[in-house]
């Protein structure tokens, strides 16, 4: 004969499944949260990544203007881009990138880009342009043609 007990006023019933909607809301909030976080990180190292100095793109965007447009650049803006260019070109950027460019466009004109400072170190335009040259001697023969 077996005897068994049953106590179950029904109680038991909803409070299991109150703790187990509890728990699956615990894990859909842990999920969000830690969903929320490698996002963050992604993007936290996707722009972190994009934000690195790129030399050989500043010097491309500079040549390109300067050869497609010489003529109908404002003489700032042209001033500018040159010394972008040569800045780029005398610190950063090796001969092989430069093959096929002629980059000398003549030395910077201060006068005209008097009010704008676009060397970061501060060095003279001068030097920029001559440090230029001599660091890319094959590159630097457009002024000798003008």
């Amino acid at each position: 004969m077996k005897f068994s007990l049953n106590f179950s006023f029904g109680h038991h019933e909803v409070f299991t499944k109150i703790s187990d909607g509890v728990v699956v809301m615990r894990k859909v909030v842990v999920s969000l949260i830690c969903g929320a976080f490698v996002g963050w990180f992604l993007c936290w190292v996707a722009i972190r990544r994009n934000q690195e100095y790129r030399p050989i793109e500043e010097a491309k965007i500079c040549y390109i203007n300067l050869e497609a447009s010489w003529g109908s650049l404002d003489p700032q803006l042209r001033e500018y881009l040159k010394v972008r260019l040569y800045s780029a070109a005398a610190n950063y950027v090796n001969e092989g990138w430069l093959e096929g460019w002629e980059i000398d466009f003549g030395p910077v004109d201060d006068a005209v880009l008097s009010p704008v400072y676009a060397v970061k170190n501060a060095s003279p335009t001068e030097e920029v342009y001559e440090a230029a040259m001599q660091r890319h001697p094959r590159s630097a023969i457009r002024n000798q043609q003008l």
